[in-house]
């Protein structure tokens, strides 16, 4: 699904007053006997409060043949029926949060999240608690959600050239299991039954699967008490699954795919993919060093006004990092692929750890990883981010104060170690999507 909370653009993280004043220290995370972790983050100058539930369970844990499942159980979650709640479309759904709302699938997680008054946290506490204990999801659901979710699979795989490059790419260098796909395969999504859907939720999305996050306006005794009140009750349900091991892709891939565009007049795309390593690797510190540097250069591929040429979402979707770039007129697809990798090439080969990629990369990355202290009366501008960043970070097992250690001391050496490991021509897979 597509959210429309509110982000805070890079013109205030990078204005630099992250240093001079330190966020109040939060109540430390705690768990329910039932499992359910919880993470609380009041912030005096916020006026709004996020309520963020994530479950560790995503699309690589799909069975065999139901490629979309986790993604179809997301779309049903916010729709269908529970407790008080009628079931609901996405249109309804979305009027309820005006303030912001997400919902979305990764590899290993799914995040349902709304931004409300404070006035109204209860009955979100409420609801959400409702639906992590008796979900009424009916066939009426299915034939409201699958139809929704192939059309999003459209524009997720070149009805949007600009996510179609990346995501096909990313196919080819991180290939799931059961050769399923991030967000699943139209034909195994129209299959999948109705008890499929109940048997996933029944067992996963509970509460020792989950990780409840609130970050703005609030008191935390109270919302203590509340959620205790809420989700002590709730079944604690089966820990996440190990998913299957992912086959080895087969690289470097070249591809051209046409498609039908979603608006029309949509300009061909090329994109070169590249894996990107976990957050445990010794390679994470000085590949997103590397990052940045793709970054600040960025604007020399002539991408459109709101356009991202260089595409890495640490903690929403940290598998890959893609370059992605319109192609002049007239231009040939190898010759676009040659000018991204010449643009790549040219910009990880430079020796040095400089100071200006380490100050880029703790800008670019400050929200989602922590990577600068950024003062509450900057961070309650987007509660949501707050409190999605707190619980993936903690799904992620990263350490901010570790992170920046290590980008502070990433050498020359560390660097070229990254770019060649990641970046090599050799590991990667180019995608030019052609509307038609």
């Amino acid at each position: 699904m597509r959210s429309i909370v509110i982000l805070v653009s890079s013109i205030l993280l990078a204005a630099g007053c992250g240093n001079s004043e330190a966020p109040a220290p939060a109540p430390p995370p705690f768990a329910l006997e039932n499992g359910l972790k919880v993470i609380l983050h009041p912030m005096p100058t916020a006026e709004k409060v996020a309520l963020v539930v994530l479950y560790s369970v995503g699309g690589l844990h799909d069975p065999k043949g139901q490629s979309g499942l986790a993604h179809l159980v997301e779309h049903c979650y916010v729709t269908a029926a529970a407790g008080s709640t009628p079931a609901r479309d996405i249109q309804q759904y979305v009027a309820r949060y005006g303030d912001g709302w997400n919902a979305q699938t990764g590899d290993d997680y799914t995040v349902v999240a709304c931004v409300v008054p404070p006035g109204a946290l209860e009955a979100e506490l409420a609801d959400a608690a409702a639906r992590m204990t008796h979900l009424g999801v009916v066939d009426a659901d299915l034939e409201r959600e699958k139809p929704r979710l192939a059309a999003e699979l459209d524009n997720m795989y070149g009805g949007i050239p600009m996510l179609g490059v990346r995501n096909l790419g990313r196919e080819k260098v991180c290939p799931y299991p059961h050769r399923g796909r991030k967000g699943g395969l139209a034909e195994e999504v129209r299959v999948i039954p109705l008890a499929a859907v109940q048997e996933h939720l029944k067992r996963y999305y509970k509460p020792q699967c989950a990780t409840l996050v609130l970050a703005g306006a609030f008191d935390a005794a109270a919302a203590r008490a509340a959620i205790e009140k809420h989700f002590g009750p709730i079944p604690a349900g089966d820990a996440a699954p190990q998913p299957p091991p992912c086959p080895k892709p087969i690289l470097p891939i070249n591809g051209v795919v046409e498609t039908k565009p979603l608006q029309p007049g949509a300009a061909a795309t090329v994109g070169l993919t590249f894996a990107a390593p976990p957050p445990d690797s010794d390679l994470f510190a000085p590949f997103l060093l590397l990052v940045a540097r793709l970054t600040g250069r960025a604007h020399t591929l002539s991408a459109g006004p709101g356009q991202m040429p260089v595409q890495y979402a640490a903690i929403d979707d940290p598998a890959a990092v893609s370059v992605v770039a319109p192609l002049a007129a007239n231009e040939p697809p190898e010759a676009a692929i040659a000018r991204l990798e010449k643009f790549v090439s040219d910009a990880v080969a430079d020796p040095t750890a400089a100071t200006s990629d380490r100050m880029v990369a703790k800008q670019q990355f400050a929200f989602a990883l922590g990577l600068l202290n950024l003062p509450d009366a900057m961070l309650a501008q987007n509660v949501y981010g707050v409190a999605f960043a707190l619980g993936r970070r903690a799904q992620m097992g990263i350490d901010p104060a570790a992170l920046q250690g290590a980008v502070e001391a990433a050498t020359t050496e560390d660097l070229q170690r990254a770019a060649v490991a990641i970046f090599s021509p050799q590991v990667r897979a180019a995608m030019v999507v052609v509307p038609q």
